[in-house]
């Protein structure tokens, strides 16, 4: 990127899944855009268990790319125990291939992508007089090793840039809680490869652990919030995430052809660790010019941790909205279009998240041995799991 300053209507900060898609969309209506994030390459290292509900299809005009494997259903367990089966359609996706697809979509439509680029500020400017709906945000950003200093000035600037948002933290509404995941992807298939399988254990506190399958492979990892601090956090999570490992080795669930084998699991290739929001939707997703998406709003599930769903969904409602605000030669009246979008998400996504908000405090209140009690064994953690997990029907009872 050279010294002079850039222009667009739309600045995207982050290429996840709700930057990505953003920018698709937005180039695909004709908006000058330009999509920015912090890492060289997309995706890297890899923050996602990967799981898509099939559902995702519909928001493309056409087939997405990076579809591993399809799966069908999902099977519960508590304590390791089979619990139950719903049905569960969905996609296991080579993520990095999907987000690539989209930014390239971007570039041949006009889009202009700038990967190891990082902001360092912002300022807006409202124009007065003669021309009443032109307004922009001044952003100062660095790019490269040797941090080159530049300016981007944006009628929009969308934060599709994660849990940690610094679009977020400009405009004083941040993600209040989280989930921490570990997890990586190891170089065996289990048997039945149509399913996900989910595992509630008290030892993974607040949360579950996962095994999704995928070609060639299986992404493993669990995700837990705990009760207060906890010194020496990264050994504890490594710790039960290795003792899941060990417990799910044991039940023989992969296709490895030699029995000794099955009792040493595989050396991690690389575990990757990440932050879930857990809080549920932002009250506060628009201000004025500044838009958040996806995780930077708080739209992942604070009970299933999947976010890249309502991320894409979220950014087809601003794509939809910001054309129709940039149409507009009123500042005051592109401003109210823009901020509907916080209706539109409370109307999609309302309902669903305040159910996962309250049922991640019943489990972060209920969950086993936290104060020294131990319910472990009697039947509660069972209770509980059933009440708050979206496979059983306690869940969606009011």
């Amino acid at each position: 990127m050279d010294s002079s300053t850039l222009k667009c209507d739309v600045l995207i900060i982050g290429a996840g899944p709700a930057g990505a898609s953003l920018a698709f969309y937005l180039a695909d209506k004709g908006i000058k855009s330009i999509l920015i994030d912090k890492k060289l390459r997309i995706d890297t290292p890899l923050r996602c268990a990967e799981y898509v509900p099939a559902a995702i299809g519909g928001l493309f005009d056409g087939p997405i790319s990076g579809i591993n494997r399809k799966t069908v259903s999902m099977d519960t367990y508590i304590d390791y125990k089979y619990a139950n089966t719903i049905s569960s359609p969905g996609f296991m996706l080579d993520r990095p291939v999907f987000l690539e697809s989209l930014v390239d979509g971007f570039r041949q439509n006009g889009g202009k992508f700038l990967p190891g680029t990082k902001v360092v500020s912002f300022s807006e400017k409202d124009y007065q007089g003669d021309v009443p709906g032109e307004g922009e945000v001044i952003i100062t950003v660095v790019q490269g090793p040797r941090g080159e200093m530049s300016t981007i000035k944006s009628k929009i600037v969308v934060g599709a840039d994660g849990p940690d948002s610094c679009v977020g933290k400009y405009i004083g509404s941040t993600n209040s809680s989280y989930v921490l995941g570990l997890g990586e992807n190891i170089p065996v298939e289990v048997r039945d490869r149509s399913r996900t399988l989910v595992f509630f254990s008290p030892e993974i506190e607040g949360g579950y652990g996962w095994l999704f399958p995928k070609a060639g492979s299986t992404n493993l990892g669990i995700g837990c919030q705990f009760a207060g601090k906890k010194e020496n956090l990264n050994v504890v999570l490594r710790k039960i995430y290795m003792d899941f490992k060990k417990r799910v080795f044991l039940m023989d669930l992969f296709d490895i052809p030699e029995p000794a084998n099955r009792l040493s699991p595989p050396v991690e290739a690389s575990l990757t660790a990440g932050l879930i929001p857990a809080s549920g939707m932002l009250k506060k997703t628009v201000s004025g010019r500044f838009i958040l998406a996806g995780d930077a709003a708080g739209l992942a599930n604070p009970i299933t941790g999947a976010g890249i769903y309502n991320a894409v969904s979220s950014s087809r409602i601003i794509a939809d909205t910001a054309a129709e605000a940039l149409r507009d030669s009123s500042v005051m009246s592109s401003m109210g279009v823009l901020a509907n979008i916080e209706k539109q998400y409370l109307d999609t996504f309302g309902k669903s998240l305040h159910r996962a908000v309250l049922k991640r405090k019943d489990l972060m209140d209920s969950w086993p041995d936290r104060r020294g009690s131990n319910i472990y064994g009697d039947g509660s953690f069972d209770m509980l799991i059933r009440r708050c997990w979206v496979s059983f029907k306690d869940y969606w009872r009011s």
